[in-house]
């Protein structure tokens, strides 16, 4: 079987794909239907010779990293024949691949009925331009048809990342400087953060695949930079939509609002199949107004992502509004801020530079003082414990600052003890459960809760103790 020859007969048909499945003929893709090669069928002895012959036309690639990993990605060309993007994988343990045909030449806008309004996006001279559509769909294509309008026409600086090369660029008005991912860099992330500085005025992002990359190339825009890219989806509205939701709940507010300054188009495209035949292109062409800017700055706002987590920790940390529920019930819904006071417990421990003693009097005469306690460390200062009945302790520590202040007394330290999000939870939902059978997990929460009571019971004798043994000893 000569690869060769199949390849540059497949060529001349105008495929765009070439099969290689063991089970089945070898077959390729024109004009969006399937044809046979040949009746013979692949098998796997047969598709495995196949694509070690593409591995020594691609100049002698190493197979070793494809037999090992199973998949493998990569382009190369036949003077005179025409490039090629190969996709290489096994399976049910054969060797298969879906061969790409890339013409040398690059395709002209009118021939493939790229409309005027697609084709004046290459004037824009800063921003992010998206090409969206299904896999297939002639994304690149279209991409490719852009930077040769700007390299036609402008004295630039264009950087091409992608994986694989596709459209070769020759060198026109502009410089084109064209890396492909793995084999020039490393990844699309690491190649776009590098070429930032090499003086780019335009960057072809091949693929925007995860919120690092997304981020980058919006930040790139956002410096003065025009960033071509694709993404996987079918609709404007998706596609900002997929773009927000890329990123964590707690940044999808301020990457809304970057979005909505650095975005300059969305061209959403897809191939149809027309009445003799072929696939043509159908355009949903998105061209940003102050309008459209403002309904993306909103959407950050208007978004609703609700998180359920046992680690409160990070409910308290990332989240706009607390619900609580036990039982099937609500019990507790509010902001984090209206939360913060109930999450205050009603304890102030204070140190004093002077006497304890004499601190002490000064909190027993305030208002809404319900229990003092003096600690005696091992080293260090004496505490002293302050309880209230006052929801507000802030309230009740500009009281306890302004006693100590009219007294000339001087405090070294003032905390306001916070229980967190979890004492919370266990205590309001041991009173929701209250007469109701528990759990197995709902009686470990309440053992958790009751334990940490004993230790503060435990910890207010402890108080008492010294407390008491500090007076004997002035006694004496």
């Amino acid at each position: 079987m000569n690869v060769r020859e199949i390849l540059e007969q497949v060529t001349k048909e105008n495929a765009s794909d070439l099969f290689v499945v063991a089970g089945r003929p070898l077959t390729y893709k024109a004009n969006g239907m399937m044809h046979i090669y040949s009746e013979e069928r692949m098998m796997p002895d047969s598709c495995h010779a196949f694509i070690e012959e593409i591995y020594h036309l691609a100049d002698n690639r190493d197979i070793t990293h494809f037999k090992e990993t199973g998949d493998d990605d990569f382009s190369f060309a036949i003077p005179g024949v025409s490039r090629f993007r190969v996709n290489a994988y096994k399976q049910r343990g054969s060797f298969s691949a879906v061969i790409r045909i890339i013409t040398f030449t690059l395709p002209k806008p009118d021939e493939l009925m790229i409309p005027q309004s697609v084709m004046e996006l290459a004037s824009i001279k800063k921003g992010l331009v998206l090409v969206t559509g299904p896999a297939g769909s002639g994304k690149s294509t279209t991409l490719a048809c852009l930077i040769d309008r700007i390299n036609s026409t402008e004295e630039t600086h264009i950087i091409t990342l992608e994986d694989p090369l596709e459209f070769l660029h020759s060198h026109k008005k502009s410089i084109v400087s064209q890396r492909e991912i793995c084999t020039d860099t490393e990844n699309y992330l690491t190649a776009l953060r590098a070429s930032l500085r090499q003086s780019p005025d335009v960057i072809l992002l091949g693929e925007m695949r995860d919120y690092e990359t997304i981020n980058t190339a919006m930040t790139a825009a956002e410096t003065g930079h025009l960033i071509f890219s694709t993404l996987h989806t079918i609709g404007a509205a998706s596609t900002i939509d997929r773009i927000i939701d890329a990123f964590p709940a707690s940044q999808q507010r301020q990457v809304s609002i970057l979005l909505s300054m650095v975005l300059q188009a969305i061209v959403s495209q897809a191939l149809l199949p027309s009445t003799d035949g072929r696939m043509i292109p159908a355009f949903e062409i998105m061209v940003m107004t102050p309008a459209i800017r403002n309904l993306i700055r909103d959407l950050g706002k208007d978004h609703t992502v609700i998180f359920s987590s046992h680690i409160l920790s990070e409910v308290q940390t990332i989240c706009d509004r607390i619900l609580i529920i036990a039982g099937g019930k609500l019990i507790a819904f509010d902001k984090p801020e209206n939360l913060e006071k109930q999450l205050l417990s009603r304890e102030i421990v204070l140190v004093p530079e002077g006497s304890a003693e004499e601190a002490a009097e000064t909190v027993k005469g305030l208002e809404h003082v319900t229990e003092v306690q003096v600690e005696y460390p091992d080293g260090g200062h004496p505490k002293i414990h302050v309880r209230t009945d006052l929801d507000d302790l802030y309230e009740m520590s500009g009281a306890i600052f302004h006693a100590f202040a009219a007294k000339d007394q001087t405090l070294l330290e003032m905390t306001l003890k916070k229980a967190n999000l979890e004492d919370v939870f266990l205590e309001l939902t041991n009173e929701e459960n209250n007469g109701n059978p528990k759990t197995t997990e709902e009686q470990e929460k309440t053992e958790r809760f009751s334990l940490r009571k004993k230790l503060r019971k435990t910890e207010e004798k402890e108080f008492s103790v010294k407390e008491t043994k500090s007076d004997e000893k002035e006694e004496k």
